[in-house]
């Protein structure tokens, strides 16, 4: 093996990255530890202080170091960064999916035109869009030609605040274009707006991201539990404002009112703890807040100068002396600098101080010493963390003109356009504001007041720009400049136009999966994985001897690298229950490339070749094979990756990271083992055979494929009965996900009847459609309901738990708690159905095109896709039967993820036969073509079987213990990897058989 060297150092570098990466999980877990002990000592143990307690205690880590490698320390922050993330089934937490409410856009953007056919239009297309999966844009012009006939948009849009983009001349797809665009950016508003509310009030790290090409939002908010509160967060509309700055010379002596205060404050604090002094944080010279730029004013039309971008040398060294001082205190909580020759001030705090300085502006005493129009505001800058920036870093803050008697005097709703684009001279990023008529005479009135002064551009309390205004603009036009780069720019313009097209979202699923329901999930996963691990390790050492440590010794490697990788930030991956699921499944399937190359290795040695040579043979053998079966079992990995939920997609990335693990631990760590085993040592001791394994297989001569026609019997009666009872139930058991609805998991203090608590729903459900089974225990039910799913109400969802519990009142004595929700409304399920069925389709056709290029003929195409259509109708047809006789599993994502790992489970087995037919057929071993096929097949029946074993083992533990979330998932994967064998063996090469017999007839 030439290339030893440098696996063994490949594999040293992955280890020590993989010991670096997962040292931070371990170092995580003793922090948490170590912080619930402190917490149930501090509290009296109610999860409401709990919580506080715990939330406070991080605050006071972020920036601590808490982590000494030696070479580096790591504040929690970055240890928080670095280790092993979990999705929200296995820590607790929300998944929200909302969807911007293209109906309210377009109609505002018509100017609410009164049109009677353009309203029917509107309405009508509201109403398909929830069995629809065309977009609502096509809908509504569809049914507006039907009504109005073509070339009639622009009369509807042509309104004064959109004749720059619509005019009489504009046909109907140049009015489509603009509304689509319209659409984008109001999308990309919206989720500027989620992500500011909710990094604003301290959601724990939201992650938030646009669906491509839907018009959705997709929201993760890991370990959040108040749903009410995110839920307020998301659900309210853009409150744009511009707001008059106080000046230098004006804010001067409140600054030293708010210092008296934290004086007195102080002293008093001093006199009632005498002996525990409070420790002033001092403030230390302030870094990464210089930004300085060499930008000069634009005399032909940027009248209106950011100055947070344009600012002259901001080191505020002066206040950092003061802060020194006891008689300064107002510097503990913010630096300042002279930002122009006018003698404006710009303020700075840290960002890690935004609770105190809040609580600070909401104390009674120093808000009644404060002008009542004094108003502190934080800069976007507050939610914009880059890479390798610290909470430490100072954001702008600014104190505006505002309060309760002194409104915003203009508001977004006078913009009618905003747009980011460029200077014509200087090719500087710019943003251009155009107001109505009405905003463009107070915006006229108010640059008249503020020449030389700031103006704040706010939303939701959060300042993201402060210009100068350099002359009075009378027309409402304005342009922004400063030191803006493209996407800063895009930002304030979705800002800006946020304010003319208020952003409503409609919540289209929700999921809220409870705390201690993760935990468990995490302890059932756990169980079946070193289960699993454990009886794969004894069966290949009871079956391949010493061969089979060293295939168990990869094993450990895989899952290893598997868990290091996952934990890598840069792969951005988060593991889910389906994530344990996929290195479960692993474990198993990763077995498949040492079984090729030991059962080679067997053939060599049984025609008397050498140990060494025997090995080596083995390897290169089974190598194409090997390839081939990774292949097509990544193709569905990567597909399931485009096109899956997120939970899916946990499944999926650690699917794909594992089979490139596998491949590599298999085929080349093991080899080098082997050589470094026979190098020194008498290699006939290296044993792949026990008294077990010995007689199995040995003379093995089956007529398989005279068997075919008996097999296409007895496979046709079981796809005929299932699709028969299909029919007879009214169709599948789809999971909410599928169909819509409300589904709750509802844990007790002690064991209930499932159907008992059914009739107790029946009245506060209003005989809506609802089923009650049993979750992992008597003592846990899972609820699933249609009620007020066609509801358009905004608390439909308070309103169904409110029904629930109110149904359940009976068993208040028994303590009834919500562990998991999940609303999906109907739009959303007709998407995921139309996905999933998308994904298997494309899945199927990859692979038939895959196996043709590799293969050269199409009958081997046509017999592996025959069989993967052969065992998604089996695992449908068994699914449908067993749930006759009472094993009832729901088709949700999860089944369509396991439902795809069969389909590469089994062209995994149909490819090794296929490739050792290709073997023979290439050096002419062969008489007949049935005779070549059965000699295939028999050559890599043990290979097909111990394979077949290992993954059932693995399989079959996570259907034990693997817990009721990922029951329906394994069950899937238990028939599927059965029929898969049987497929390969019976329905896949005899069609091969059949094909070319009749291309020769």
């Amino acid at each position: 093996m030439n290339n030893k060297g440098g696996i063994i150092f490949l594999t040293v570098i992955i280890t020590l990255i993989c010991i670096y990466q997962l040292s931070f999980t371990l170092k995580s877990r003793s922090i948490e530890k170590e912080i619930n002990e402190e917490a149930i000592l501090a509290t009296d143990g109610s999860n409401e202080k709990l919580a506080l307690f715990k939330k406070s205690y991080k605050d006071s880590l972020r920036e601590k170091k808490v982590y000494d490698l030696g070479f580096k320390e790591y504040s929690y922050n970055e240890v928080n960064k670095n280790k092993l993330k979990l999705g929200l089934d296995l820590q607790g937490g929300m998944l929200i999916t909302l969807i911007v409410s293209p109906n309210e856009l377009i109609n505002k953007y018509s100017g609410e035109n009164p049109d009677e056919d353009f309203q029917s239009a509107l309405a009508s297309a509201k109403i398909k869009l929830k069995n629809s999966q065309e977009s609502y844009l096509d809908l509504f012009y569809k049914d507006f030609v039907a009504l109005k006939g073509e070339g009639r948009l622009a009369n509807i849009f042509m309104t004064e605040s959109n004749q720059s983009s619509i005019n009489a001349e504009s046909d109907d797809s140049d009015v489509l274009e603009v509304l689509n665009s319209e659409i984008d950016m109001a999308i990309k508003s919206a989720k500027l707006v989620l992500s500011n509310r909710l990094n604003k009030y301290g959601s724990s790290q939201p992650i938030i991201q646009i669906i491509q090409n839907t018009g959705r939002i997709e929201i993760q908010l890991p370990g959040e539990e108040d749903s009410k509160r995110v839920m307020g967060l998301i659900g309210g509309e853009a409150k744009l404002e511009f707001l008059e700055l106080w000046h230098g010379s004006e804010v001067q002596p409140v600054m030293m009112v708010i210092n008296d205060y934290l004086i007195k404050k102080r002293e008093l604090e001093k006199e009632l703890a005498s002996s525990n002094e409070v420790d002033g944080t001092g403030v230390s010279e302030v870094e990464n807040i210089d930004s300085e730029s060499d930008q000069e004013e634009d005399d032909l039309g940027n009248l209106f100068v950011d100055e947070e971008k344009d600012t002259v040398n901001v080191t505020p060294e002066d206040s950092a002396a003061l802060a020194a001082k006891e008689s300064f205190p107002f510097a503990d909580y913010f630096q300042f600098t002279q930002t122009d020759k006018r003698g404006d001030v710009q303020f700075y705090a840290k960002r890690k101080d935004f609770d105190k300085i809040k609580a600070l502006f909401e104390e009674e005493g120093l808000k009644n010493l404060l002008p009542s129009n004094f108003y502190l505001m934080w800069s976007d800058a507050l939610n914009k963390i880059k890479e390798g920036e610290s909470v430490d870093g100072f954001v702008p803050v600014y104190f505006v003109k505002k309060g309760d008697d002194y409104p915003a005097r203009l508001t977004g709703d006078y913009i009618d356009d905003a747009r980011q684009g460029s200077d014509q001279i200087s090719s500087a990023i710019t943003v251009s504001m155009t107001m109505n008529a009405e905003g463009a005479k107070i915006w006229e009135q108010i640059t008249e007041e503020n020449i030389g002064k700031r103006i704040g551009i706010a939303m939701d309390d959060i300042m993201f720009s402060a210009p100068n205004v350099s002359v009075v603009i009378p027309n409402g036009q304005s342009v922004i400049s400063g030191n803006f780069t493209i996407e800063e720019a895009q930002d304030l313009a979705s800002v800006l136009k946020a304010g003319r097209l208020p952003v409503r979202t409609e919540i289209e699923r929700m999921v809220t999966v409870g705390p201690s329901l993760g935990q468990e999930a995490i302890n059932r996963g756990l169980k079946s994985l070193v289960i699993g691990l454990l009886l794969v390790v004894i069966f290949m050492v009871m079956y391949y001897n010493k061969g089979g440590l060293v295939a168990n010794l990869a094993l450990l490697f895989n899952i290893f690298f598997i868990l290091g990788i996952l934990s890598t930030p840069a792969i951005e991956a988060t593991l889910t229950l389906p994530g344990i699921a996929g290195i479960v499944l692993t474990i198993g399937m990763s077995i498949d490339a040492n079984v090729l190359i030991f059962e080679r290795i067997r053939e060599e040695i049984k025609v008397g070749k050498p140990v060494k040579i025997a090995i080596a043979n083995g390897y290169k053998k089974a190598f194409t094979t090997i390839i081939d079966s990774n292949a097509t079992t990544l193709i569905t990995a990567i597909i399931l990756f485009a096109f899956g939920s997120a939970l899916v997609k946990g499944f999926a990335i650690t699917l794909i990271i594992g089979i490139a693990c596998s491949f590599f631990s298999a085929v080349f760590i093991t080899r080098v083992v082997m050589e470094v085993i026979t190098k020194n040592k008498d290699a006939s001791k290296l044993s792949f055979t026990t008294v077990l394994s010995k007689k199995l297989f040995e003379k093995q001569s089956f007529n398989f494929i005279a068997k075919r026609k008996m097999a296409y019997i007895i496979s046709g009666i079981i796809i005929s009965v299932g699709i028969g009872s299909i029919i007879a139930q009214g169709g599948l058991n789809l999971g909410v996900a599928f169909k819509g609805g409300y589904s709750y998991v509802v844990g007790f203090d002690s064991d209930v009847e499932a159907s008992v608590v059914k009739e107790d729903l029946k009245a506060s459900f209003k005989d809506a459609s609802t089923e009650v089974k049993t979750f992992d225990g008597n003592d846990k039910l899972k609820i699933t309901t249609s009620y007020m799913i066609e509801s358009d109400a905004d608390n439909a969802d308070e309103v169904v738990v409110t029904a629930l519990m109110n149904g359940l009142k009976k068993y208040e004595s028994q303590n009834p708690k919500i562990l998991e929700s999940i609303l999906v409304g109907s739009t959303i399920a007709d998407d995921i159905q139309s996905t999933s069925i998308t994904s298997t389709l494309f899945a199927l056709a990859a692979i038939f095109i895959y196996i043709i290029f590799r293969f050269r003929k199409w009958q081997f195409g046509l017999g592996a896709i025959c069989a993967l259509f052969h065992d998604i109708l089996i695992v449908f047809s068994v699914f449908s039967i067993t749930r006759l006789l009472g094993i009832s599993y729901e088709i949700d994502e999860v089944f369509i993820g396991a439902l795809l790992t069969v389909v590469g489970y089994s062209i995994n087995d149909t490819v090794v036969v296929f490739d050792r037919v290709r073997e023979f057929l290439t050096g002419k071993k062969h008489g007949d073509l049935g005779e070549t096929l059965n000699t295939s097949l028999n050559s890599t029946l043990s290979r097909t079987l111990m394979t077949s074993v290992t993954t059932l083992l693995v399989v079959l533990i996570l259907f034990l213990f693997g817990g009721e979330a990922l029951k329906g998932f394994s069950y899937a994967l238990l028939i599927g990897v059965l029929v898969g064998t049987y497929s390969s063996i019976f329905i896949a090469t005899p069609v091969v058989m059949d094909a070319s017999k009749k291309e020769e007839a």
